[in-house]
């Protein structure tokens, strides 16, 4: 199964929002099990960066086919409509 790794602490963000987060995460990782290793899809997920949004914070995060691992790279809390 894929593992989830933090590239910093993101003491930042509350922990009710982390705890959110990793429970996201972990249903990726999940679902990315379940996926065959081959075609578009792969290749899409493993080149760019990707968004995941928990109110109110966006974070970014990457997957590392061979390391077989979530990464989450960056947190940013954005701004009320």
């Amino acid at each position: 199964m894929f593992t989830i790794t933090f590239a910093k602490p993101f003491d930042e963000v509350p922990s009710d929002v982390r705890a959110r987060l990793q429970s996201m995460l972990v249903r990726i990782a999940q679902n990315l099990d379940t996926m065959p290793r081959t075609g578009v899809t792969w290749k899409s997920i493993s080149v760019g960066g990707l968004i995941l949004d928990v109110h109110p914070w966006r974070f970014q995060y990457r997957v590392d086919v061979k390391k077989e691992s979530l990464v989450v790279e960056d947190a940013k809390l954005r701004a009320s409509p």
